[in-house]
């Protein structure tokens, strides 16, 4: 090989990974290692399946949104709102589902709502109301599947034991204190 060749040669032995011939057997590989994790044959990113808990921070936003929408006569409410009710009542806002996107999962159990968007210019309307499953759930009369079983941000579905909204919060949280009167 000349010196300073922009080319090497792979040694004889070496073969290349076999592709999938179709896009269609790409994605038929792709889904069924999606439990395990893989890399994408055909754009490189990574693709799993993951399966999400119902967490005691989930568990008491609900029930702060629950009393806000029982206490307000607004339809719909910003998770700031959500943050808010628990300062007014001397509480640290669970950090997880009011800092960050784990508020907008409750959706997958079905606990909660978003308002259509009508502005061209948001990407989503940011205000939610509780489900009629949602005040069940939170008033301890329902009970959901802990996990949400998911894959690039849509539930496809629910599993693991059926927990109350008490068995979610664990320690963390004061069920009473958070329900005070049930609504």
């Amino acid at each position: 090989m000349p010196q300073g060749s922009l080319f090497t040669y792979a040694p004889a032995s070496a073969k290349p990974k076999p592709r999938p011939k179709t896009l269609a057997s790409a994605r038929r590989d792709v889904l069924d290692q999606l439990d395990d994790g893989v890399l994408c044959p055909c754009c490189g990113l990574f693709a799993k399946r993951y399966r999400r808990r119902l967490y005691a921070g989930m568990a008491a936003a609900l029930i702060a949104l629950v009393r806000l929408d029982r206490d307000s006569e607004d339809d719909w409410h910003h998770k700031r709102d959500v943050a808010a009710w628990f300062r007014r009542r001397g509480l640290t806002p669970p950090s997880g589902p009011l800092d960050g996107g784990d508020f907008a999962k409750l959706r997958w159990w079905g606990l909660i709502e978003e308002q259509s968007n009508d502005d061209e210019k948001k990407r989503t309307s940011g205000l939610w109301r509780p489900t009629h499953l949602g005040v069940l759930f939170a008033c301890g009369r329902q009970s959901v599947p802990s996990h949400a079983i998911t894959f690039d941000r849509n539930c496809e579905g629910l599993d693991g034991d059926w927990v109350s909204a008490e068995d979610c919060l664990g320690k963390g949280f004061n069920y009473s204190e958070l329900m005070g009167s049930t609504p």
